[in-house]
C-alpha cells in the first residue's frame, strides 16, 4: 500500500491557483459564496451529527446552488460536469 487513502480531499500538487486572485469579483460563484457566508446555516444543517467520512454540507449546498443558478434544474450528470 502506498502513502494514500481512497479519499483525499487535498491535492498533493501545487497549481498556484488562488480563488481570491484568479476569479473575478462579479462571478456567480463569488456571489453564491458571499450569500452563503451571511446565512446562519445552523438552523438548517445539523453540524454536530457529522462524522469524519461525510462530505462538507456547506460545500454540497454550494454545488447544488451553483447548478440551479447556471441551468435552473440540474441532474446528477450535470452536477458531475460542474
Amino acid at each position: 500500500q502506498g502513502n494514500y487513502t481512497a479519499y483525499q480531499p487535498y491535492m498533493l500538487l501545487n497549481f498556484d491557483y488562488s480563488f481570491q486572485n484568479d476569479v473575478l469579483d462579479d462571478d456567480l460563484s463569488v456571489t453564491i459564496l458571499e450569500v452563503l457566508g451571511r446565512i446562519n446555516l445552523n438552523k438548517f444543517i445539523d453540524f454536530h451529527n457529522l462524522d469524519s467520512r461525510s462530505y462538507d454540507p456547506v460545500m454540497m449546498l454550494t454545488i447544488i446552488l451553483m447548478a440551479f443558478a447556471e441551468d435552473g434544474y440540474a441532474s446528477l450528470r450535470k452536477l458531475e460536469k460542474l
